[in-house]
């Protein structure tokens, strides 16, 4: 029922846009023609485009785009034009920790080139109305570059609408900690699990359980007034992305968006959603030196998981369904930044009932999971901007019932320190302390999944403690 009174609501507001767009191109031919009608239009609104949590990160965020996409200051028309705009960042990391297991021991050196992403951006404007279409490259050394965002916007001074494969406001509306923390992310990015052995059953970063990453869907970014400003996306199946067929026995790429590897600890074997509603809102106000900036996020949809073999019949099973949701808060005094959040996943995503089957034979299964939950975790940041450096630390509290009586916990410590050299250079640094904890129960199951459908021969990791170093520095343009 909420699902179809939300459709609804998408496709009256759809339909009123639309019809708003249709008269402002009136109103501005009138004009045109020196009658004194005036194009129609919102005021103090205006849409904020902006796709990230904090345009300082060294390392991809959960939208990794640039501010403000496609935005054109200017009311005249403006042909077309193409601008290229990307970065690149080279990592060294040292490592202690307590458990070495899966390779993570001997030399303390690692270094990683983590990610290059590059821009493609068409924009244009006409009548009072931006149009762009972007395009994101993102490329890993030792792998095929790959298309990581593909969408269309079309944009007015009230309202601007999104579509393709591009994220929703579960991403870009939260502002918190992760707002706040420099260096290679801290919590927000989990950069540090590249070589810390993080325990089975815990949900690293920042995300909500049902986050649909860069998943096709239509986003609706809604008039700023006032301070506040609301969000909406819908998309209809989160394993589906560019030009995929119809298909929602199956999910064609599991490795898409919103599958945590905490819950489900291996790609092939994960869930995913239909129908999947997001809801979000900012509130920015600023005065003199204060400016506060809040923010929240719900996401609910239908979760299945499915089941297939070559002899037997796809069994797609119906997962629990719930409104997980998440809060943030940002409160700048000066050059003083204070970062505060909340994440609740509820039951998202967990079976219905007992030893639901993972494979086709019932070896596998997921025991007394249902009886648990998809975990809650809080965090919070603080920053100091002086001159060309930026200090920050933070703090990211996890936990999850992964069965009636058993629980998983990550608890991420981090500081860090940025350096603009020049503009379009800079250096960081960054120092995490992590103390995870789980359960046998939990490190079984994950064990008897990587054994089932992994690609590689990882072991499930227990309790574990250990310090991350992370030197870096990143080149954009």
């Amino acid at each position: 029922m909420i699902s179809k009174i939300a459709k609804l609501m998408l496709l009256s507001t759809v339909m009123v846009s639309f019809g708003m767009l249709s008269n402002s191109f009136a109103s501005v031919q009138v004009k045109k023609q020196g009658a004194k009608t005036i194009a129609p239009a919102a005021s103090g609104s205006k849409v904020s485009g902006d796709d990230k949590k904090s345009s300082g990160k060294a390392t991809e965020e959960k939208s990794s785009e640039p501010v403000n996409p496609g935005v054109l200051s200017s009311d005249k028309a403006v042909p077309p034009t193409l601008k290229i705009n990307g970065f690149t960042l080279f990592n060294t990391y040292v490592v202690n920790q307590s458990n070495r297991t899966n390779g993570k021991g001997g030399a303390p050196v690692h270094f990683a080139t983590d990610v290059s992403d590059l821009y493609f951006t068409i924009a244009g404007k006409a009548q009072g109305v931006d149009y762009m279409y972007r395009v994101n490259f993102q490329a890993f050394p030792n792998s095929s570059p790959s298309v990581d965002q593909n969408y269309i916007q079309i944009k007015t001074d009230a309202y601007a609408f999104r579509l393709g494969n591009t994220v929703g406001p579960e991403d870009f509306a939260i502002k918190d900690a992760g707002s706040v923390i420099g260096g290679a992310g801290g919590f927000e990015t989990g950069a540090y699990s590249s070589v810390y052995n993080l325990s089975a059953g815990v949900i690293k970063m920042n995300d909500n359980i049902m986050d649909t990453g860069k998943s096709l869907k239509i986003v609706f970014l809604g008039p700023e007034y006032m301070g506040f400003q609301f969000f909406a996306a819908y998309t209809p199946n989160t394993a589906k992305g560019g030009d995929m067929e119809k298909n929602n026995t199956f999910p064609d790429n599991r490795s898409i968006p919103g599958n945590s590897k905490g819950i489900y600890p291996e790609k092939s074997a994960q869930p995913y959603g239909m129908n999947n509603w997001a809801f979000g809102f900012n509130y920015k106000v600023a005065s003199n030196l204060w400016s506060l900036v809040l923010s929240g996020a719900t996401v609910t949809e239908r979760s299945f998981y499915t089941v297939s073999s070559k002899t037997l019949p796809i069994n797609r099973f119906a997962l629990r369904n719930a409104w997980a949701y998440q809060l943030g808060g940002v409160l700048g005094y000066n050059k003083w930044q204070l970062g505060l959040g909340y994440l609740n996943n509820g039951k998202a995503r967990l079976p219905k009932v007992a030893n639901m089957p993972l494979n086709s034979s019932g070896t596998v299964h997921t025991g007394n999971m249902h009886l648990g939950n998809a975990g809650q975790a809080w965090n919070a940041g603080l920053g100091y901007t002086v001159g060309a450096y930026e200090f920050a630390a933070s703090y990211q509290h996890f936990w999850r019932k992964t069965d009636a009586t058993n629980r998983a916990r990550n608890n991420v410590w981090s500081g860090t320190v940025d350096f603009n050299i020049f503009q379009g250079w800079k250096m960081y640094f960054e120092l995490d302390y992590i103390k995870s904890k789980t359960n046998q129960t939990t490190v079984d199951f994950a064990n008897a999944v990587n054994r089932e459908f992994g690609s590689n021969l990882n072991q499930a990791v227990g309790n574990n403690a250990g310090t991350v170093a992370i030197l870096g520095t990143k080149i954009s343009f």
